[in-house]
């Protein structure tokens, strides 16, 4: 689910996650499959099958990572090199840890 600008929640369209995968690779399209195989990766390698990906709205080379509802990170793709990884960035604000 997305939030809209009055913070609802809203379902992701398969369609919107292919356009997001071919902005992200420099006009190579990628199909909904390839964001399913990165989100089924990171739910075994952190062991949370409520983990999941979600194309960002106003940004082409990253989506955003949630637990349920919370979000939790961003997952940006390089393509450099002809090579394409991966990177998870995550923030933990002081706050958290209290």
């Amino acid at each position: 689910m997305r939030r809209d600008k009055g913070n609802r929640a809203r379902s992701v369209q398969p369609e919107q996650i292919a356009l997001f995968g071919a902005r992200l690779l420099g006009g190579t399209r990628v199909d909904a499959l390839e964001i399913r195989k990165l989100e089924a990766y990171i739910r075994r390698l952190f062991g949370n099958a409520r983990l999941r990906v979600v194309p960002r709205p106003k940004k082409d080379d990253s989506a955003e990572v949630y637990i349920g509802e919370e979000f939790i990170g961003v997952l940006f793709v390089d393509d450099e090199d002809e090579e394409r990884s991966y990177n998870f960035q995550m923030a933990i604000l002081g706050a958290d840890l209290e």
